[in-house]
């Protein structure tokens, strides 16, 4: 069996768009199947991590990139405005042309690769993954709401859903150290409709002794607004760092930040990398999701941590004051997961599926 991956994220592109095709890319080949992965050279990515390896096993083939380099929109224009924010609007404009989105001009070298690695190498079935949602040559689903979605489109395939997984062995040699001070981190950029703002706010109402840390990219809006609460030193704003780093931030943190918003119901079906992520960091999480969503029944099930809904302030207060009482009491561990979860939800067992979905293929 032959695969082709297609990923406008890989090494050494960092962030945690990388994470899921890198591990397929890594742990297929174990299953008895040749892999090759069809990425850009350099689309000139907004982070990088160099310290990210490329799977030993797989076949990496680059297309030139063609299209715009990676930007933050939201950070040029703050601060704009008269001509200035004008000017700045119609350089960006070009790329909202761009339909479905902005990388979708890497077909152009990407489908002609594709369709020679295809022909060169006997492969069997194209792997495609988002974001972003240009790169989708054929139908694919990555969570059970987006599956439902797909499906109501009467598809003339199958839908499978194969959710993301835990990667248990990059905390490997990693410890938790108790601090001085409560630490809670959230790793991860914010955009779109996800926002730090009921979270620090409940922060800014407590009189509790804790370390806020945000790891990754913090929109100016958002710090601007932050700074102006006057957190002080309760509050911790740390730049993009290497993946290997955020994983030593997360298992060191006395707790864990998971922030999904509503999105007018669609955060109910979120169930992101982000997630597994703070599952093997063993450490608990006060998740901020809708309570009645994926994330959200995830965290109960295996008793990972407390769940808040995400704008309302008072109770992402409480629950951030009932794991302060825990910490200080000295009985806020960790809750290793159960021998069964562990192997459910090993990122191994997802690529498990993926193998047994493709080798199954007509």
């Amino acid at each position: 069996m032959k695969v082709l991956l297609v990923t406008l994220y890989f090494p050494p592109a960092g962030g945690g768009g990388v994470q899921r095709p890198l591990k397929l890319a890594t742990h297929l080949p174990a299953f008895g199947i040749e892999t090759h992965v069809l990425a850009p050279d350099d689309p000139k990515w907004v982070h990088r991590d160099d310290e990210l390896v490329p799977p030993s096993q797989a076949w990496v083939h680059r297309a030139h990139y063609v299209g715009p380099s990676g930007r933050r929109p939201a950070d040029e224009l703050h601060g704009t405005e008269g001509f200035e924010r004008l000017a700045t609007q119609v350089r960006l404009l070009g790329r909202r042309l761009l339909v479905p989105d902005e990388n979708v001009s890497w077909n152009l070298t990407a489908i002609p690769a594709a369709t020679r690695i295809v022909r060169d190498e006997g492969i069997d079935a194209v792997i495609t993954t988002s974001p972003p949602n240009s790169i989708h040559l054929i139908g694919a689903a990555a969570s059970e709401a987006i599956a439902e979605e797909t499906r109501s489109l009467e598809p003339r395939a199958d839908v499978t859903t194969i959710p993301n997984g835990c990667d248990f062995d990059d905390f490997a040699g990693l410890e938790y150290r108790r601090g001085d001070r409560f630490r809670i981190t959230h790793a991860g950029s914010f955009f779109g409709k996800r926002s730090p703002r009921p979270f620090l706010q409940a922060l800014a109402d407590s009189n509790l002794d804790v370390v806020a840390r945000f790891l990754g990219d913090f929109r100016p809006a958002d710090r601007e607004w932050a700074e102006s609460l006057g957190l002080g030193d309760r509050l911790e704003l740390l730049p993009y760092a290497s993946h290997r780093h955020a994983l030593e931030l997360q298992r060191e943190s006395d707790a864990l930040l998971l922030l999904i918003p509503e999105a007018d119901g669609r955060g109910r079906g979120v169930l992101s990398g982000k997630v597994f992520e703070y599952l093997a960091a063993a450490r608990p999480i006060l998740a901020a999701v809708p309570p009645d969503g994926a994330a959200a029944e995830l965290i109960r099930d295996v008793g990972a941590g407390v769940v808040a809904p995400p704008e309302d302030v008072g109770a992402i207060k409480d629950a951030l004051a009932g794991l302060v009482q825990r910490w200080q009491a000295g009985s806020l561990n960790g809750q290793p997961l159960s021998e069964d979860d562990r192997e459910r939800l090993d990122r191994r067992s997802r690529v498990r599926e993926y193998a047994d979905l493709l080798l199954n293929l007509p």
